[in-house]
């Protein structure tokens, strides 16, 4: 009978910057990252704030070496704009990345805030993140763009879709990350957008 393998695992979800070393005898990791959310805009007397742009995502498996070093950036979610009689636009999140010691680049970035509503529209959904990816390793990938928040209206805020940013990891122990990199709402009336959630970097490895 082929014996089971053990599988080890290591996550980030605090927005900052890290350093994460190969341990020992390990040579192909798999792993999963997400940027941060946008903020949603706030909202004017008149119209809600448009929604923030939710981040994009690279999956990846790849070789690496005991001992390498790879720097890690896990990106914060955009701040929601101010809502009221100068409402603000949400901010936009921060990005997330891994960077190997050969300058291989796996990053998600660019999901844009939301705009503040005015006195005769709607503020604009933020667009989504987008993954940017410089491969020399021969990593095996996946990735895709965030989705993007909708407009402000009338009515209330523009709202986000939260596409592909839920993950479920069955490891040690069940964790479930929902909402990773989604994009906040957008306030309604008068009301202040919600903060975008932050990014993600999740690595495995089989011993």
């Amino acid at each position: 009978m082929s014996e089971r393998l053990k599988i080890n695992w290591v996550s980030w979800t605090t927005p900052g910057s890290y350093t994460w070393v190969v341990p020992v005898n390990v040579n192909w990791i798999k792993g999963y990252l997400i940027g941060g959310g946008g903020g949603g805009g706030g909202g004017s007397a008149s119209y809600g704030g448009g929604g923030g742009g939710n981040a994009g995502y690279i999956a990846f498996q790849g070789p690496v070496t005991p001992g390498e070093s790879l720097s890690i950036t896990v990106g914060a979610g955009g701040s929601g704009g101010t809502g009221g009689s100068s409402p603000t636009a949400g901010g936009n999140g921060g990005n997330t990345q891994i960077t190997f010691s050969d300058n291989t680049l796996l990053a998600s970035r660019n999901a844009g805030g939301g705009g503040a509503g005015t006195s005769s529209a709607g503020g604009s959904g933020g667009s989504g993140g987008i993954p940017l990816i410089y491969n020399y390793r021969g990593l095996l990938e996946s990735h895709g763009n965030g989705n993007a928040g909708s407009s402000g209206s009338s009515s209330g805020g523009g709202t986000v879709d939260g596409g592909t940013t839920f993950i479920n990891a069955f490891f040690n122990g069940w964790s479930s990350y929902n909402g990773v990199g989604e994009g906040g709402i957008g306030g309604g009336l008068n009301a202040n957008g919600q903060n975008g959630y932050n990014g993600i970097v999740l690595i495995w490895w089989e011993e």
